[in-house]
């Protein structure tokens, strides 16, 4: 499967990534200006979700460092991305 984050359901919305129809990560908008976007894998290469909430300063930071940690779980389960 490819991995794509879903668009949000409502304007200011959660961004979830999705491996097939799994939810593997969600990233979230700032709550007010000067906050950061809020991101969290639910699978990673430890076998659990990580404690707590990352913090990255825009919406491709946050996306990219969830998709980074995404594929070190694929790389720690000797999986491969599909590209489609």
């Amino acid at each position: 499967m490819t991995v794509r984050f879903a668009a949000p359901l409502y304007p200011g919305g959660r961004h979830c990534l999705l491996c097939g129809t799994v939810t593997v990560g969600v990233v979230y908008p700032p709550a007010k200006d000067g906050d950061g976007w809020l991101w969290r894998a639910a699978i990673t290469d430890k076998g659990q979700p990580t404690d707590g909430w990352e913090v990255a300063a825009s919406e491709q930071a946050a996306k990219n460092a969830l998709l980074a940690r995404f594929r070190d779980f694929l790389r720690a389960a000797e999986l491969e991305e599909v590209k489609e």
